[in-house]
């Protein structure tokens, strides 16, 4: 016999999904004090690829303290 619901997919923290207006945040007087500087809070960038980072763990009480670990990486293009 065929099943007449459907339990939702994806997460309800991000609900109702739709599309942003602009992909930029408002800059403007909006939660400010009078008289302060307005600086940008992150930069405009591309994603171009993946690497891998390799450091020495230095955690005490890791499981791999002292030894050699390869991490992910994402390389992001940033251009004026």
């Amino acid at each position: 016999m065929a099943k007449w619901s459907k339990p939702v997919a994806g997460s309800r923290a991000f609900w109702p999904r739709k599309r942003a207006r602009k992909i930029y945040p408002p800059v403007g007087s909006t939660g400010r004090q009078q008289g302060e500087k307005i600086a940008p809070l992150a930069f405009v960038g591309y994603k171009a690829g993946m690497t891998q980072a390799a450091y020495t763990d230095a955690r005490k009480g890791s499981a791999t303290h002292g030894q050699r670990v390869f991490k992910a990486a994402t390389v992001i293009d940033c251009r004026r």
